[in-house]
């Protein structure tokens, strides 16, 4: 099978991303409030410390 050229990645990853934006868009409000500090934490390129185990 031959692999998916990059014009139907990129339609894919479209599609996912919609999909996802969607289901994010049904959820209670507080939880899109967290998914939307998620988003902007990782385009901020924060730096989560890694949990110690302690």
């Amino acid at each position: 099978m031959p692999a998916a050229s990059d014009p139907e990645r990129a339609a894919a990853q479209r599609q996912i991303r919609h999909l996802i934006e969607q289901a994010i868009d049904d959820l209670p409000e507080i939880f899109r409030e967290v998914a939307r500090a998620w988003d902007q934490a990782i385009e901020e390129g924060a730096d989560f410390p890694p949990c110690s185990g302690r």
